[in-house]
């Protein structure tokens, strides 16, 4: 994958920065305003940290699959604390779908029908989750987001927040390996 290269003015036009993450971007930049000269988005990195940088991975659909990737390795990190046994077969088909051996719609069958409106609507509950297991699932379903580009923003919520149910340094490693995969990602 070549590496995403932007500008801040192709960024502030994308309708995804907020005014605070505008501000630590220029100040980390050492900029006042936006301009067009190329900014590679792993300098964005550092600066805003994961999630910020992974909720502008949307601005670049041409990624969807790639994104994808980085998402259903999120989600495969905490689905040992699932209890439903469909959360394995809903990675393990995402899996065949990147690899091109499974259409999308096979994907989206091995989602248990009470799980669906998940990965349609109710993307954003993450923090209302219960337990570790109910987190796992929940990340291995936001594998199945429509909008594949989105989808590593949604994962690594829930899958923070399952480990952050599960231990009290959770969230933490699981922050840190997120930053960490996201990095290795724009370095490709």
């Amino acid at each position: 994958m070549p590496r995403i290269v932007t500008s801040l003015n192709e960024l502030r036009s994308s309708g995804r920065m907020c005014p605070e993450g505008w501000s630590t971007l220029l100040g980390g930049l050492g900029k006042t305003k936006a301009d067009d000269a190329p900014l590679d988005v792993l300098e964005c990195l550092p600066i805003c940290g994961h999630r910020d940088t992974l909720w502008h991975l949307p601005n670049w659909p041409a990624l969807d699959e790639a994104c994808r990737s980085l998402a259903l390795s999120y989600a495969r990190a905490v689905a040992h604390f699932a209890k439903e046994p469909a959360v394995p077969v809903i990675l393990d088909r995402c899996e065949g779908f990147l690899r091109g051996q499974l259409p999308w719609q096979q994907v989206v069958e091995a989602v248990p029908l009470g799980y669906r409106d998940i990965a349609q609507y109710d993307c954003h509950s993450w923090e209302l989750l219960s337990g570790p297991d109910e987190a796992a699932l929940y990340a291995s379903v936001l594998t199945t987001f429509p909008d594949g580009c989105l989808s590593p923003f949604l994962v690594a919520h829930a899958a923070e927040q399952a480990e952050g149910l599960s231990s009290s340094t959770g969230r933490e490693r699981a922050e840190r390996r997120h930053h960490d995969l996201l990095e290795a990602f724009l370095r490709e």
